[in-house]
C-alpha cells in the first residue's frame, strides 16, 4: 500500500463527496483511505457506500477531536505514506502520482509539505511562502499545514498528534497539532521540504466563516501556535518576535482603518504570549 490517507470529519456532506471524486479519478490508485467519522453512526452512511468500491476504504469512529481522530487514523494506516486531507479539500487527479514519484526519487527525503489553492487559482491560505526549501522549526510555520503534509511512515510511526492541540481539543489551543507534529519529526532527524509543485485544492477561509467568527478563530489558532513554540522549546526572542511583529501589523491597520486586521493582529499578538506561557507553566 503506497498511500494511507487519514481523513477526520464532522457535520460535511457535499465537500466530503469532492474529496472522495478527486480520490476516486486519481491516476495512482495504491492508497486507502481511512475515514474518521465523528458524526452520528448513520450519518455517512450513504456516502461510505456510494464510495466503498471506488478505493479501499476504512471507516472508523472517534471521540471528538482532530487530534483524537487523527491518531485513531494512524493506529490503522498501513501506508508507505501518510497523508491528512481536510474533509473540505481536493486533489488533483494526478496528485498522488507525481507525489509517490517525487519520494521514488528523493530517496532521502522524508516527507513534503505544499501550499493550498482555491478553485481560483490564488492562495486559500495568506502566510504561505512559496520558495522551494528544506523545513526547518523556524520557517514550517509558513511552508505547512495538515492538508500538506506528505510523511513516511517507516521509522516515525511513534510520532502521534498532541490531543492537547487543536479543533475539538476541548482545551483553548485551537490549533498547531500540525506544526507541532512536523517540528518533533524535524529534531528527531527527518529530513523534510517544502515544494510549491504539489498544491491542494482548499476553500478560503473567508468562503464560509464570517468576520466575528474570525476574530475567534484567530485567538484560538494563536495561542495554540503559542503553545506550540513553548513546549518545544523555542528561544526566548522567538515568541516576544512574532508577537510584536504582530503588534505592529496591528498598528499598520489600524492607520490603514483596516478595523478587521487591526483586531485580527492585536489579538494575534497578545495570544501568541499567552499560549507560550501557558506551555512554559506545563513543563
Amino acid at each position: 500500500m503506497k498511500f494511507s490517507l487519514v481523513v477526520c470529519t464532522i457535520g460535511r456532506k457535499e465537500p466530503l463527496v469532492k474529496l472522495f471524486e478527486s480520490l476516486k479519478n486519481q491516476t495512482l490508485k495504491d492508497f486507502e483511505v481511512i475515514l474518521v467519522d465523528q458524526n452520528e453512526p448513520d450519518f455517512l452512511d450513504e456516502i461510505v457506500q456510494e464510495f466503498q468500491n471506488s478505493f479501499e476504504l476504512k471507516h472508523l469512529f472517534s471521540e471528538k477531536g482532530l487530534s483524537r481522530a487523527r491518531n485513531k487514523g494512524l493506529e490503522n494506516a498501513v501506508g508507505e505514506i501518510f497523508a491528512f486531507p481536510d474533509d473540505d479539500c481536493w486533489y488533483e487527479r494526478d496528485l498522488l502520482e507525481r507525489i509517490w514519484m517525487f519520494f521514488e526519487r528523493e530517496g532521502d527525503v522524508d516527507g513534503v509539505t505544499s501550499h493550498t489553492i482555491g478553485e481560483d487559482g490564488k492562495q486559500s491560505v495568506q502566510r504561505f511562502d512559496l520558495t522551494d526549501s528544506k523545513l526547518t522549526i523556524y520557517n514550517v510555520w509558513e511552508k505547512a499545514n495538515s492538508t500538506t503534509i506528505f510523511v513516511r511512515s517507516g521509522g516515525f510511526d511513534s510520532f502521534m498528534f498532541d490531543e492537547k492541540l487543536g479543533v475539538g481539543s476541548g482545551t483553548k489551543w485551537g490549533a498547531g497539532e500540525d506544526i507541532d507534529f512536523l517540528i518533533r519529526l524535524i529534531r528527531n532527524g527527518a529530513n523534510l521540504r517544502f515544494d510549491i509543485k504539489f498544491y491542494v485544492y482548499h476553500p478560503h477561509v473567508e468562503a464560509y466563516v464570517d468576520p466575528d467568527k474570525l476574530l475567534s478563530r484567530n485567538k484560538a489558532y494563536s495561542l495554540g501556535a503559542g503553545y506550540v513554540i513553548g513546549k518545544n522549546g523555542y528561544p526566548l526572542f522567538y515568541p516576544f518576535y512574532l508577537s510584536f511583529r504582530s503588534l505592529v501589523g496591528s498598528v499598520l491597520s489600524y492607520l490603514m482603518r483596516d478595523r478587521l486586521k487591526c483586531s485580527i493582529r492585536y489579538i494575534r499578538s497578545k495570544s501568541i504570549l499567552e499560549g507560550w506561557k501557558d506551555a512554559r507553566k506545563l513543563k
